[in-house]
Order: C-alpha cells, then structure tokens, then sequence
C-alpha cells in the first residue's frame, strides 16, 4: 500500500450509504493490485547479507523448529532449499521439519522415493502421510503439507509432557479437523519407522507398545542416539539454554575467576536436570560432566577474552557420553560438537621412572657438574663428587689445597689440556 500525498493526522469519518444511518463496511477499491510472481527456490533461501528468506531467522530467540512450505500448491521445495534450510538448523541448533512430496500417496511410494531422495541428517525429520483439511478458498477438503501441523502436534505434546523428563515417546495426533491423507496400517507404521520417517494419526492407534520418534538421520549422525527425535530435541534444549544462560561470561572472559563461576553454573543446571530423571532413574541414572580450566583456556584466550566450557551429555547408551564445546566472546557465543576419544574398555595407567639413558653401556651421570673453581674452593666439601679414597693423598682432603691427581681425573691432564688454566 502507498500513501498518495501527507498522511493525514486523524481517522477519516465513517462513510455511511446514501440515504441509510448505519456505516457500510466495504468501499470500492481499484482491481490493480496483484499478489506478485510466484515463489522460488531462491526466495526461500533468501539472502544472508540482506536477511531475507531462511535467513530472517537468525535473530530469534529459542528457535525450535523451521518449516518450510512449498512455494505454491502444485510444487514442493527444491533439493537446494533442503540443503540450506538443514545446514541453517545445525548451525542454530534447531530441527527442521521436512514435508513429503506430493507425489507420495502410498507406503510403498515413500519408501522408494526417501530412497531416491538420499538425505541424511539428525538436525531433520519427517512424518507421512500429508494431511487432509477443508479448504475455506476452494471451499472443499484439499491435501496440504505437513510441517506445520506436526510443528503444533508437538508443541501440544509438551504441554502436557515435559520434553526434559526421559519418559518414553508417544503417537503423533493431529488435531480434530484435520486427518491423514492414507490411514496407516501397523505394518506400514513399521515400514516407516525402520527408514527414519513418523507416521501421523488421526486417532490413537491400538498397538502393544509405540515406537520411538525418529530424525533422518538414518545411521550418519555421530551416535546410535542421534536418529532419536526426543533424545536429539532434549540434547539441543539444554545446550541452548547452558548457552544462554552463561553469556553473561562473554564480558568477563579476562578473569580466571570466571572459569569456576560457570562450570558451577552448568553444572547445577544439569545436576537439576538429572534429579528429575533426564539422564535416567534409578540404576540407569548417569553423570554428565562440565570442565572449564586451564586445560582447555590457553593464555591467549585470557589474553583475548575468551573462554571455552567442555560439556559431555550421557546417551542412552551406558557409558557414551556427547562432548559440545562452548565459546564465549565479546563478538558472541558459539557451541559446536566435539569428538570425543574414549580409551578401550579395561585401560589401566601405571606411572614408572624412566630408565636412566645409557652410553657406550655404561648408565649417563644425570647429576649435575660442577666447575673447577666450586671443586678447588667450595666450602662444603660433602658436596664434592664422590671419588674413592684410596686414590687420593691424605693432604687432598685438606681444605683449600690443590690436588692435581683430582683436577686430572675430573678434567684431564693439565699438561694435555692446557687451554683450560
């Protein structure tokens, strides 16, 4: 909309009809106006510079997860867009939600295509069918992409179940109103988990026991636990929050003393979250670990005013541990992952003395040497090498006599190494 000419300072009266007393609620407007050509691939993306498209998200606080429509109804987003929109979740620590093609009305025709499509990554997941919900443009029910209904079926399941507690994963429903486009039959619900995708329900299926959520990941992550959906959202929830909350260092990374102030703070922040069973209850309960010293905070750090806390969260699996490295700084924080190096099960240290060397077979003297002139007149002779005492002459112990046989044997002849006196 543009404004022709000053903007006027108050509301213009109400316009009533000719000849009625009540104001009507439409005028007559130009049919001029378009809704501009349709999307692509590259206004999705968006620029990073300008901050258009994906990137007009890099400024909101506790993003959780992306979608991304398809640009019209008869097309779905391009390879490029997947590509960037996952690779802008891993950088900002958030999930995307992928929608399945159109083209995949049955079981069978999302397995050959999640084949074909050959993607892989722990920071998306997926759930089929699409949904079937009325259409108040079309005025009929239509099929629509997923993202955003499964976006609001879990956030309705954290309202009601805390993703911090470690309790087991529960069907995705969609809500009254809206249904899947194919109901699901128990084996293809297997089917479609085995290959890393979620199935939808309109209704709580009647199954013995619910399998768990799961990401693409699809055996490329860095763990076993990483095509977890749950396990995944509940590691980058507490990464997320460790790093908002200790930013307060990134203006007091100069003082040592900051290093003990947020490892404390981690590390109540997770013992909290292990009481309420997070990391497992009872036996299964496991530790995490928060290290913030000198071994990982360099000189130049200090120098520099950046500070650097090692975070290791368990996994579901007994004794593997998921390092992240945060980074504080005046120019802001960072968290990446690392890999960690754990020692084979059984590894044992023992601390010896190392060998003396040795030298044309005889052991080396690692004592240190004195000179001629702390040999001829120190004043405590009971640090003088040891040298036998049936070799020396009885007036060789007297004090600050010269003894030529012992300046021979601790320095040559004199006769042959006369550059010495």
């Amino acid at each position: 909309m543009r404004v022709r000419g000053a903007v006027p300072q108050a509301p213009p009266d109400r316009t009533f009809r000719a000849g009625a007393r009540h104001p009507i609620g439409y005028v007559d407007s130009n049919p001029d106006g378009d809704d501009g050509s349709p999307l692509t691939d590259y206004d999705l993306i968006g620029s990073a510079e300008r901050g258009t498209g994906l990137f007009a998200l890099r400024d909101v606080e506790d993003l959780h997860f992306v979608c991304v429509p398809p640009p019209a109804r008869d097309r779905d987003i391009g390879p490029g867009v997947l590509l960037v929109a996952t690779q802008f979740c891993r950088d900002h620590r958030a999930l995307l939600v992928v929608d399945p093609p159109a083209a995949w009305q049955t079981t069978d025709d999302a397995l050959q295509g999640l084949r074909e499509l050959a993607f892989q990554s722990d920071s998306a997941f997926m759930c089929f069918p699409r949904v079937q919900a009325f259409d108040r443009l079309r005025g009929r029910f239509e099929s629509f992409a997923n993202s955003g209904a499964v976006a609001g079926a879990l956030a309705r399941m954290d309202s009601h179940r805390s993703p911090w507690d470690g309790l087991p994963d529960e069907q995705l429903l969609l809500r009254p109103g809206t249904r899947p486009l194919q109901a699901l039959t128990e084996i293809d619900c297997q089917k479609l988990t085995a290959q890393g995708v979620n199935p939808l329900h309109a209704v709580r299926a009647s199954v013995a026991g619910t399998a768990q959520l799961k990401t693409l990941a699809r055996g490329a992550g860095a763990g076993p636990e990483s095509s977890l959906l749950t396990f995944r959202r509940r590691q980058l929830l507490i990464v997320n929050s460790i790093e908002s909350g200790t930013r307060w260092a990134r203006f007091e990374g100069r003082d040592r003393n900051t290093w003990p102030r947020l490892a404390r703070q981690a590390h109540a922040f997770l013992l909290g979250l292990a009481a309420s069973g997070a990391f497992g209850k009872g036996a299964d309960a496991q530790h995490c670990e928060v290290v913030c010293d000198e071994f990982i905070n360099t000189t130049e750090d200090v120098r520099n005013g950046v500070v650097h806390c090692l975070i290791s969260l368990p996994t579901p699996r007994l004794g593997e541990y998921r390092s992240f490295m945060l980074t504080h700084c005046l120019e802001g924080s960072t968290l990446r992952a690392v890999k960690p190096r754990p020692l084979p099960p059984g590894t044992r240290f023992t601390v010896r003395e190392l060998p003396r060397p040795v030298i044309d077979g005889l052991p080396e003297d690692t004592t240190q040497r004195r000179t001629l002139a702390q040999e001829l007149f120190a004043p405590t002779p009971d640090q003088r090498p040891a040298v036998p005492s049936g070799t020396l002459r009885p007036e060789a112990a007297a004090a600050r006599r010269l003894d030529l046989n012992l300046i021979a044997r601790l320095y040559g002849e004199p006769e042959r190494r006369g550059e010495r006196f």
